[in-house]
């Protein structure tokens, strides 16, 4: 569904940006 492509889409950033954190 959209919502949960759109989901998808904000983990994998905040995963770059939780992995460029350390």
């Amino acid at each position: 569904s959209k919502s949960d492509q759109r989901f998808a889409s904000i983990r994998s950033t905040g995963n770059l940006t939780f992995s460029t954190a350390f």
